[in-house]
C-alpha cells in the first residue's frame, strides 16, 4: 500500500510541538504561507514605512541618488527599495540616520514601529503602526484582483 499524499518539502512542512506533528502550508522560501489579511497588513506596513523614509529624505533636501551616495549605499536602487519594498538592515539604518539628520535610535525605532509593532510596543511602550481596517480590506481586494489577473 502506497501513500499518494504529496509530502514533498515544497508543499508542506512539519512542525513538532506539544500537540505532536502539525503540517502547515508553505509559501516562498519554505516560510509558512500568510493569510490574505496578514499579507495585506505586511504590504501596508511596508508602504507606510516607505512614505516615512521618503519624507525623511525630502525633508533633508536630497534626491534618491544624493541620499544613496551620502549614505554609502550600493546604489540609488537600494534606497528606492527601502522606500517601498523592504526594510533597511542595521548598518544601512545607521548611515541613513546620519544622512537624514536623525539619531540611530530614531531610525531603528521607525523601522521597528512598522516591521514589528509588537516588539516596538515592548521596547518603546507605545503601539506600533497598524493600518486602518478599511485599508486592510481594500488591500485584500486589490490582492485578489491581481491574483486573478496573473492566472
Amino acid at each position: 500500500m502506497t501513500d499518494e499524499t504529496d509530502h514533498s518539502p515544497e508543499s508542506t512542512t512539519m512542525r513538532y510541538g506539544r500537540a505532536g506533528i502539525q503540517r502547515y502550508e508553505v509559501g516562498t522560501r519554505g516560510r509558512p504561507a500568510r493569510s490574505p489579511r496578514e499579507a495585506a497588513i505586511r504590504t501596508l506596513r511596508l508602504k507606510a514605512f516607505g512614505r516615512v523614509m521618503r519624507d525623511m529624505r525630502e525633508a533633508a533636501g536630497l534626491n534618491v541618488a544624493e541620499a544613496a551616495e551620502i549614505a554609502r549605499l550600493s546604489s540609488p536602487r537600494k534606497l528606492s527599495q527601502y522606500e517601498g519594498s523592504c526594510y533597511p538592515p542595521g548598518e544601512a539604518q545607521i548611515r541613513l540616520a546620519s544622512t537624514y539628520g536623525c539619531t540611530s535610535y530614531d531610525m531603528a525605532t521607525t523601522v521597528l514601529r512598522h516591521s514589528d509593532p509588537d516588539m516596538y510596543l515592548a521596547i518603546v511602550g507605545q503601539p506600533g503602526f497598524m493600518p486602518e481596517e478599511d485599508e486592510i480590506e481594500a488591500m485584500i481586494a486589490e490582492m485578489k484582483r491581481n491574483a486573478k489577473k496573473d492566472k
